[in-house]
């Protein structure tokens, strides 16, 4: 009897230890390695620096581009979209440099940002969130985590507020999906869920209005 105890015995402590090398051994069954040349590795990464979307917009001319301020630039090449983090953009008669402006991918360290001295008479576009991505076309771009962007025009200022929106470079036009709140000048406030602004002809088209109203 003693003997069968023991045998039982042993046989249990050889299953214990072998459950830890089969979960070893499951473990390492699962992991795989990406080829260097597969991994996504980005071409260039650039701090403190200006990124300028190209637009064909007559609306708006070459020399006067939506331009985004970021901490970190990540490009990744052609195929694929930059990452852009603590962004700020800009984009009006008055964008604070006399620098002349380069191919239709730029960046400049040097370039600072010009809300701080942007005159308030004139019309203009501004703006901050936590990331943007840039689309390979460099025409488009989804701003996202505490989005606001600022719009003047004809000394009135429009106030956007949202989580995520889409900028349409070629269209001059500012997409919301979820909840948005806007404030106006004289402290209107609308709360919403989807807005489409067409920021050439100052027209809001709310696609539910929550709280507030319009007169």
């Amino acid at each position: 009897m003693a003997c069968l105890l023991l045998t039982a015995f042993s046989t249990a402590c050889t299953l214990l230890l072998l459950l830890p090398m089969s979960l070893l051994t499951s473990c390492k069954q699962t992991t795989q390695t990406v080829p260097l040349g597969e991994q996504d590795l980005p071409e260039m990464e650039l701090y403190d620096a200006d990124y300028t979307l190209a637009k064909d917009n007559a609306a708006i001319s070459s020399d006067n581009p939506m331009i985004l301020h970021a901490v970190v630039i990540t490009i990744y090449g052609s195929n694929k979209d930059s990452v852009l983090q603590n962004v700020t953009f800009w984009q009006g008669a008055s964008q604070g440099t006399s620098q002349e402006k380069g191919p239709i991918l730029e960046h400049d360290s040097t370039t600072k940002c010009a809300d701080q001295s942007m005159a308030k008479t004139e019309d203009y576009l501004s703006g901050s969130c936590k990331n943007a991505t840039v689309a390979p076309d460099n025409n488009s771009a989804t701003l996202s985590g505490d989005v606001i962007v600022k719009q003047v025009v004809d000394g009135e200022e429009i106030t956007i507020e949202t989580q995520e929106a889409k900028w349409d470079g070629t269209e001059n036009t500012l997409t919301c999906e979820g909840l948005v709140q806007i404030t106006y000048s004289d402290g209107t406030k609308i709360l919403a869920e989807g807005l489409f602004a067409a920021i050439d002809d100052n027209v809001y088209t709310f696609s539910k209005i929550l709280e507030g109203h319009l007169e």
